[in-house]
């Protein structure tokens, strides 16, 4: 099968100045929702690779990428609805220090989310994967983010990698949290911005069909939880 990952030349590193990772969030908000991500969720410019933008890439526009596109589905059933994203795209390359790297997002945890939509694992290495056992910090990475309350939910990779999707499934099968495959969806050349970036490791990126589908599958997650709190 082809290795679709190695299509992904984007380096994890510098995704996003440190202090920009985390967005902030508004404390009145009536349900907040927390994404956690890589370069999908969010990228900040790097010209030098032909991005000069700040969304999820390959977006077109901040409007068209997965976590813009959700939301407005969101606002749809709760008009006060917010959002906030942790790119911890750091997190990927240094998984197996756990807490060490996951405390720069603790302020991601107050106030209080609602639903937390983990979506991230692409740049994990494979020569790390050989040293360190990736299942078990997948699930310290879900307790983490799901410690002080919300509702978790986690997506596949967008690149298929059987191993680490498989590491990811159980770690979500021990939490019981809802997992949503998104793997097909990374072997289409049509759900990505091909031809639309001269650098081919951008436009191996979801494009915007392919963000659209992104967020259908996760909104159709999330949904039955969605409502849910509505009738509370």
């Amino acid at each position: 099968m082809r290795n679709f990952e190695k299509d992904n030349t984007v380096a994890a590193e510098n995704q996003l100045p440190q202090e920009q990772r985390l967005t902030s969030a508004e404390g009145g908000a009536a349900f907040r929702v927390l994404f956690v991500g890589n370069s999908i969720t969010r990228h900040g410019p790097k010209p030098d690779i032909g991005w000069p933008w700040d969304w999820g890439m390959a977006a077109s526009s901040i409007e068209n990428d997965y976590v813009h596109l959700f939301m407005r589905m969101l606002k749809c059933l709760i008009p006060g609805a917010s959002h906030r994203i942790a790119q911890a795209a750091s997190w990927e390359r240094a998984y197996w220090q756990g807490a060490d790297v996951l405390r720069e997002f603790e302020s991601a945890l107050t106030p209080g989310n609602d639903l937390i939509v983990v979506r991230i694992g692409e740049n994990i290495l494979p020569e790390d994967m050989e040293k360190y056992p990736l299942e078990p910090a997948f699930e310290e990475m879900l307790r983490f983010f799901g410690k002080n309350g919300g509702r978790l939910l986690m997506t596949g990779l967008f690149w298929p990698n059987e191993r680490k999707q498989a590491a990811m499934e159980a770690a979500a099968r021990q939490l019981n949290v809802p997992f949503v495959p998104l793997s097909d969806l990374g072997t289409r050349d049509d759900m990505k911005a091909l031809g639309l970036f001269e650098h081919a490791g951008v436009a191996a990126h979801p494009g915007d069909l392919g963000m659209r589908a992104i967020a259908g599958r996760v909104f159709a997650a999330a949904l039955p939880y969605i409502l849910q709190t509505l009738e509370a």
